[in-house]
């Protein structure tokens, strides 16, 4: 789809609307983003010719008119926090025009010489065919080749050398295509459409992936063990030895992505989203209740608790939103790139929810990042750095701890994160798994924060689980058993939060 979006110049739009949407905004980054600012130059090229045939017959009109579209543009979706693009754009952009300018006078001394070098004009000479062929290299070699970036920026020069040779300077300087600019036009438009052609074609087609032999199903060893644990810490170091990925491995790596199923019942909220929706699960009409709150890392355990739930004969009351975590903080989102209030006003409306109802049982869990940092007492950001960030973060939490006086929890930490995108990266090593497979150390992120939460909750008198044994021992493998277990790089498959319930529901239901 990316491809079709950027044969027609229109990739910057899909882009922007998948920045809002928070499943694609984690996911792998497409190998054809780069190709966003040529869409916004074609579309400049089409849109400001009109602006200044419109507005040509009056001066101060013109001046207007570009009056109001650059403080537009300067202001749209800017923020005080916002470093680039914003006015900060300005530097690179009027320091480009003085050296265009310098280069005019053609001084001996002036820009004009320097940039005249042989070295520089042949690089410039390749810089187009360099621009479109670095990031597809940077993002493509980058799965077998993570720790080379370098020399897959250079071999992508070598590839724009090879083009502009071979494609781009014999098309261009084509007589017939020079002959007559209707030739060019037809040529450019029949070229565009077998690139349509080919996009949609070859879509429909998933290349062949390599497996192993078959592994044991997770779910049906871990129902069936008497030690349940036991079983998956052997098969978690059984799957990290294990060279190349099971022939039943399931769900396949070509197709990971497995929303929890509240999520595809509308139950889960995304960014812009501040309603907090009566979904229940677990056991309906069960006299018990229990709430599961939090972000998509509360979200990514509904499988399993929600087996657990219905097993014990509970009710469950899954809420849960993109990205809002847990702690009474406001915190900068990223992806909106403004502060993120929705989170805050469903967040204070969850609480409100829980001390009107007052279920038997309350699981948080929340991511442990905090991205974009977050805000204090004062108003003033504090980076997403350093211990007096811990603290903070820690304070944050206590103050959602209290909310929860009197109600038994249980605070879910949060999961252990794999090497980069796992489906990613087991696509790129099919043969060779144990590329893929983390140290467990370097899998928990915030561990000095973790323990100041956990700490705070405890005090709290909050039940507090580690959920870092159900994927990891002392390495994390991306596959336990025939089980793919993240989705991207950070959330875990249905899938295998449905295997891990034994443990889960052995976590929240102790007296069984």
């Amino acid at each position: 789809m990316d491809a079709l979006y950027s044969t027609f110049y229109g990739i910057n739009w899909r882009l922007a609307g998948q920045g809002i949407d928070y499943m694609a905004a984690a996911a792998e980054p497409s190998p054809l983003r780069h190709l966003w600012s040529l869409a916004v130059e074609e579309q400049f090229y089409l849109v400001w010719p009109l602006l200044i045939l419109i507005t040509a017959r009056s001066r101060r009109l013109l001046v207007a008119a570009l009056s109001v579209l650059v403080a537009g543009s300067l202001a749209l979706a800017f923020t005080e926090e916002t470093s680039f693009p914003g006015y900060a754009a300005l530097l690179p952009v009027l320091g480009t025009a003085v050296v265009i300018a310098a280069g005019l006078r053609g001084t001996r001394w002036g820009a004009g010489s320097l940039l005249g070098i042989r070295p520089l004009r042949e690089i410039g000479k390749l810089s187009y065919g360099w621009y479109l062929w670095h990031w597809p290299i940077l993002i493509i070699g980058a799965v077998a080749w993570p720790e080379h970036p370098y020399a897959l920026a250079a071999g992508s020069l070598m590839l724009a050398l090879a083009t502009y040779h071979l494609v781009e300077n014999p098309l261009r300087s084509h007589p017939r295509l020079r002959a007559r600019a209707r030739t060019g036009l037809v040529a450019g438009l029949a070229f565009s459409l077998l690139t349509v052609t080919v996009a949609a074609v070859g879509g429909r087609f998933t290349p062949a992936v390599l497996y192993g032999p078959p592994a044991p199903g997770l779910a049906a060893e871990l129902a069936a063990a008497r030690d349940p644990q036991a079983r998956l810490t052997a098969l978690i170091d059984e799957s990290a030895r294990r060279g190349r990925m099971p022939s039943n491995l399931t769900p396949p790596v070509t197709s990971p992505r497995q929303e929890p199923a509240h999520d595809a019942d509308g139950c889960h909220v995304d960014f812009l989203d501040v309603e907090v929706r009566g979904c229940v699960y677990g056991d309906r009409p069960a006299k018990r209740t229990v709430f599961l709150i939090g972000d998509s890392r509360a979200g990514h355990w509904f499988a399993a608790v929600d087996n657990a739930a219905r097993n014990q004969h509970w009710r469950l009351v899954a809420l849960t939103k993109s990205a809002c975590q847990i702690p009474q903080v406001l915190v900068y989102n990223v992806v909106l790139k403004r502060p993120y209030t929705e989170c805050v006003q469903w967040r204070d409306a969850v609480f409100a929810r829980i001390a009107r109802e007052r279920p038997q049982m309350v699981v948080v869990a929340s991511n442990d990042l905090d991205n974009g940092g977050f805000y204090d007492e004062s108003g003033q950001l504090v980076p997403a750095e350093g211990r007096a960030d811990d603290v903070l973060w820690a304070r944050h939490w206590e103050l959602s701890f209290r909310k929860l006086a009197g109600i038994p929890a249980v605070l879910l930490q949060d999961t252990p994160w794999p090497a980069g995108i796992a489906p990613v990266c087991l696509a790129g090593h099919a043969r060779r798994t144990r590329a893929c497979v983390r140290p467990v150390a370097k899998a928990i992120y915030e561990p000095n924060r973790r323990a100041l939460v956990a700490e705070k909750a405890r005090a709290a008198g909050i039940r507090v689980t580690d959920p870092t044994p159900w994927p990891c021992t002392t390495v994390c493998p991306p596959v336990i058993g025939d089980t793919l277990v993240y989705r991207d790089k950070s959330h875990l498959t249905r899938t295998y939060a449905a295997a891990v319930t034994p443990l889960v529901e052995k976590a929240l239901f102790p007296a069984g």
